[in-house]
């Protein structure tokens, strides 16, 4: 399943120490984390996790970016190379492009990325969000958790998985529907 999914993300975040803990939380390293957590609680006796979560199964690529143009330029990219993201994580209060401004670029590129906003500030309600950025929208305030990024990052990448196969769903039936129209004329 883990080759099925788009699980690139994309941070951002004029913060350094934000888009460097969203990556740090997201990175294969914390699954290596979890698999240690086991194997310490075999070596020293002690109860293992119970179970692991889905979201501790998928293994994510993350880019980051200081500024809205460099994000909209790796998102431009990204899309040229057939290589989208599935999610970004952006901050709605950053110099230069806000976060809305950022993501009205980004939409030129790319309808289907799924946008987290991240803020600390309650600059806007989630009516303005959705209307200024378009579908596939989030927000969510800082600080976060880390157990609060991977779940949203997970279920925005299945998400992002479920709206491509929804289109080509939808591609197919247009393309058999044509055939047959033709085959009937």
């Amino acid at each position: 399943m883990q080759d099925e999914l788009n699980t690139r993300i994309l941070v951002i975040d004029d913060e350094i120490e934000v888009r460097d803990s969203i990556t740090l939380i997201l990175s294969p390293s914390s699954l290596r984390d979890n698999q240690i957590q086991h194997f310490a609680s075999d070596l020293f006796d002690d109860a293992p996790p119970a179970y692991v979560t889905p979201y501790e199964r998928v293994e994510f690529t993350v880019d980051q970016a200081a500024n809205g143009a460099a994000g909209v330029e790796l998102v431009r990219a990204a899309v040229a190379a057939n290589r989208p993201y599935a999610v970004a994580f952006v901050d709605i209060r950053m110099p230069g492009w806000d976060g809305l401004e950022t993501v009205q670029h980004i939409r030129r590129f790319d309808l289907s990325v799924e946008v987290i906003f991240l803020t600390a500030y309650c600059d806007h309600t989630i009516e303005e969000i959705i209307h200024q950025a378009g579908p596939q929208v989030g927000y969510h305030l800082k600080p976060f958790a880390p157990d609060e990024i991977k779940q949203i990052a997970t279920r925005a990448v299945y998400n992002w998985g479920k709206l491509k196969r929804m289109e080509r769903l939808i591609d197919a039936h247009r393309k058999a529907r044509k055939e047959y129209i033709s085959a009937r004329a």
